[in-house]
């Protein structure tokens, strides 16, 4: 028993020996890592244009625009070498020393990696992946998904969340525009919704004679709310009042493109991308046309609290198209004085709110624009108005009406450009803020009507040196305003 304990002691040492010299074998880069795969996505993803020489429905580019030149810089196509196309793709290992490489880790199932150096949230080189794809639900009517999605940067921030370590986001309002080859789908575009700023949406045709489906946005932070159950039972799906803290945090790169169809066939016959909405609710969205009423009813829901526990502050945006407003509703955008955006909760009651309204010749768009509500509010109501041409009859003193009295329900604030003769279309309890490039004292003179009361500036607006009218009473009425040595005169309808 001694002696074989002894051998059985030298042979255990003989193997520890030879084990230790033995190399040991490492996953290298781009190896498949066991159990690991992406599943084609369904409908299939488009692919970069260079990518097996699509020539149709395909990603001609994306670019990141470069405050400091002032000019679009087109992103660098990394191509992934393992990429195989319409099947299921292994996970493959990375570099072990954290250096991109395209076709590893996250991004082994992307054709292409789009590297854009100096654009990170950190300063460092941005990498992006697109996600874009087309179903026809309804044929000859395509829905378009339109997106990208950070492969790296994370803000610096720490979430709440002890689930997160870290949330991986693009530089929250920059500049991105993406350039699709979409000669089938292009015709059936329609409206687009999105959580960017600024957005634009462009059909064009290009010298291979195919169209072009041409978008942008900068990019802003949007709270969610995550859910692990089927997406309608998600709370924060629910056209309802909520007090829900949002779990999920994005800045990235989406445009969804709906044809008119169903709700939206109200729009046939209107260009592609008639009308681009957005706003920061982070889950659902829903349009509503009354052509009776010349309203257009957005519905928006999102959490009421960040990722960090504090309110979200509300934003929305609509760029409508000149002809989309003349053929639906009947009205001449070039003369729309203004459009009136009201909010409202679940409950029916009227939320105050900050709007503009911006008509471009250049681009024949009327831009909207409005902030300060928050996500327990979920309807935004915009009006469009038709130009005053005749001032309403003047009430008698005999009827002393309830419409003669400041009206607290309905309470907006809009900012306008000073223009000399111009007229300008209110209701009581509105403040209405005027702005001018001129340098100099403002002065707003006598109303002889008694409508309006001259107020301090509100702060917040991004407006440093104007005058803010509060209206007091229906009526007409004619003001005369000085800024500097030039002098103005606007009229004003309250109604």
């Amino acid at each position: 028993m001694k002696h074989r304990f002894v051998h059985h002691f030298v042979l255990a040492l003989v193997s520890l020996w030879l084990a230790s010299n033995v190399p040991t074998t490492f996953a290298a880069v781009g190896d498949a890592v066991p159990g690991r795969n992406f599943e084609p996505h369904d409908p299939p993803l488009w692919l970069a244009c260079s990518t097996l020489n699509q020539s149709d429905n395909c990603i001609e580019s994306i670019e990141f625009y470069d405050e400091k030149s002032k000019s679009w810089v087109k992103g660098n196509e990394l191509k992934n070498p393992w990429f195989q196309s319409g099947v299921s793709q292994p996970m493959r290992e990375g570099d072990p020393s954290g250096k991109f490489v395209c076709g590893t880790g996250n991004t082994s199932e992307y054709d292409v990696c789009y590297e854009f150096p100096g654009a990170a949230i950190d300063g460092s080189t941005q990498y992006v992946a697109a996600i874009v794809y087309s179903k026809e639900e309804v044929p000859g009517f395509p829905r378009i998904k339109n997106s990208f999605v950070p492969l790296n940067g994370v803000d610096p921030r720490k979430p709440l969340d002890t689930r997160v370590s870290g949330w991986q986001a693009l530089k929250p309002g920059t500049t991105w525009r993406m350039t699709l080859i979409a000669d089938k789908v292009a015709k059936g575009a329609g409206l687009a919704w999105s959580w960017m700023k600024n957005p634009s949406i462009d059909i064009e045709t290009g010298k291979d004679g195919k169209q072009r489906l041409i978008t942008s946005g900068a990019v802003q932070e949007v709270h969610s709310y995550r859910h692990d159950g089927p997406w309608e039972k998600n709370p924060c799906m629910q056209d309802a009042k909520n007090e829900l803290v949002a779990n999920d945090y994005r800045v990235e790169y989406s445009i969804n493109i709906d044809p008119y169809v169903g709700e939206y066939a109200i729009l046939q016959g209107t260009p592609p991308g008639g009308m681009f909405l957005n706003s920061n609710g982070g889950c659902a969205y829903e349009v509503k046309f009354d052509r009776q009423n010349n309203k257009i009813i957005v519905v928006s829901t999102g959490p009421h609290f960040d990722v960090y526990k504090n309110v979200i502050d509300g934003w929305f945006e609509a760029s409508i198209r000149g002809d989309l407003i003349r053929k639906v509703f009947g009205l001449e955008p070039k003369t729309m004085q203004e459009a009136i955006v009201e909010v409202t909760d679940t409950a029916g009651g009227v939320k105050a709110a900050t709007f503009t309204t911006q008509y471009k010749s250049g681009t024949d768009k009327v831009e909207i624009k409005g902030l300060g509500f928050t996500f327990s509010s979920t309807k935004i109501a915009i009006t469009l108005k038709k130009p005053a041409e005749t001032p309403p009859p003047t009430a008698t003193p005999q009827s002393a009406s309830p419409t003669n009295k400041p009206d607290a329900t309905r309470k907006s604030t809009r900012i306008y450009t000073m223009k000399n003769g111009a007229t300008f279309v209110a209701a009581p309890g509105d403040l209405l803020v005027f702005k001018s490039s001129l340098k100099g004292r403002w002065l707003v003179g006598a109303d002889p009507a008694g409508l309006i009361k001259t107020l301090p500036l509100p702060k917040g607006l991004g407006v440093s040196s104007g005058a803010a009218l509060s209206i007091l009473k229906t009526g007409t009425t004619t003001i005369p305003i000085s800024v500097g040595a030039k002098k103005f005169t606007i009229k004003l309808i309250a109604r």
